[in-house]
């Protein structure tokens, strides 16, 4: 019986280790998926920031000019 014990509680150890290390496989996926939504979203909010940016200078420009 005590062999059965260890053999049951090493099945154990090993079946709990590939959960840990699937566990820990995704969690690291997960945030490289969620590093690179947050760069992209960044980049984003940047151009939408250029992009409000040159068309205040645009609007600018043209009422300067008397066309706005």
């Amino acid at each position: 019986i005590e062999t059965q014990v260890k053999a049951a509680c090493l099945t154990w150890h090993i079946s709990m280790q590939g959960n840990y290390d699937q566990y820990v496989k995704t969690r690291l996926e997960l945030e490289e998926n969620q590093m690179k939504r947050f760069h992209w979203e960044q980049d984003q909010i940047a151009h939408m920031k250029v992009g409000r940016l040159q068309s205040q200078a645009h609007d600018l420009s043209e009422r300067s000019r008397g066309l706005g």
